[in-house]
């Protein structure tokens, strides 16, 4: 049964020969009880991380909601899972061209007929597959915070969002369209982290791709690294500044890095607890509808993923 919904889901270009030949292959299968047990170790590390961040910094539990609690915990170890899942999602995409050079077996599917093409798309799922385990547990988080956020929702008869946006856009009066927005927020949150994975696994295949001299594109990989975590770090700061009042930025500076921060570097996770959110929504002009531009930004993200692998796959279409 799964695996008629499975094969329902995929593409078309999913359900070819060449996909079952080259998504997935053999030697890099692991068995139900192996993933399980990665995701088991992900999830207490994750976890424990997040116990000794309490400890290390001394959150005062007693002064404090349960949900803020949680979200202040899990958000820092969270964030750096995921700027290594984002990493590994770079290299994977870049080694999977690569062996595909050193099996020699590139040059015969450039020769097939749009061989090059499926090919480099069932690397690319690949790519998500060989991750599956950070995915899952960065999705977990999102689950349990979205669960706590529901809790929240239903507090003082359902109009705590309207409390929270209280100094927000004029809309925000309307304790529905709050909910409705909340809700947005919530759904573009779990949707990227599926969506940055392949973004980065497609930027390193492009990347592979484009450059045929190897050192050269593992240097520009690397480089491409450091600065996501460079990006993160700073951005994390920059917005731990606003939110405590201790940075004052021109509107256009605060709309701008609440949206980039949110899409590109915690992956929403800014927006996974409404105390924060709410305050995002005071602190920024018309910042009720920064949950509406961080969906068009994950499906912008999404379109651009699509057009760099199908850039790849006319690159290496045009390679002698």
């Amino acid at each position: 049964m799964m695996s008629k919904l499975v094969a329902w889901l995929l593409p078309v270009w999913a359900k070819t020969p060449l996909q079952n030949s080259e998504w997935l292959q053999p030697h890099v299968k692991t068995s139900r009880l192996q993933s399980f047990a990665q995701l088991l170790s992900l999830l207490l590390m994750l976890f424990g991380g997040s116990l000794v961040y309490a400890i290390a910094t001394g959150l005062d539990q007693s002064s404090q909601s349960a949900s803020l609690l949680l979200w202040q915990c899990l958000y820092f170890p969270t964030l750096l899972l995921q700027v290594i899942t984002a990493v590994a999602a770079l290299f994977l995409g870049a080694n999977a061209v690569g062996a595909q050079r050193r099996g020699n077996t590139w040059d015969h599917l450039r020769v097939t007929e749009i061989g090059a093409s499926l090919a480099l798309r069932a690397r690319w799922l690949d790519s998500l597959h060989r991750l599956r385990a950070p995915v899952i547990a960065i999705v977990i988080v999102r689950l349990i915070l979205t669960l706590a956020m529901l809790v929240e929702t239903t507090a003082f008869g359902g109009h705590y969002v309207t409390m929270l946006s209280a100094n927000g856009a004029a809309p925000a009066g309307a304790w529905l369209l709050g909910i409705l927005l909340s809700a947005l927020s919530v759904t573009a949150s779990l949707l990227l982290p599926l969506i940055m994975t392949l973004s980065f696994a497609a930027l390193g295949i492009l990347i592979a791709i484009a450059i045929n001299d190897r050192l050269f594109a593992a240097l520009i990989q690397i480089i491409l690294a450091f600065m996501l975590a460079a990006f993160v770090s700073a951005a994390s700061s920059l917005v731990a500044h606003l939110l405590s009042g201790k940075l004052l930025l021109p509107d256009w500076s605060v709309n701008s890095l609440i949206l980039v921060y949110s899409s590109h570097g915690d992956w929403g996770l800014l927006h996974m607890h409404l105390g924060s959110l709410g305050a995002l929504w005071r602190l920024a002009p018309l910042g009720i509808f920064i949950s509406g531009g961080l969906a068009v930004l994950a499906l912008a993200q999404t379109i651009i993923a699509d057009g760099s692998i199908r850039l790849a796959e006319g690159i290496a279409e045009r390679q002698n």
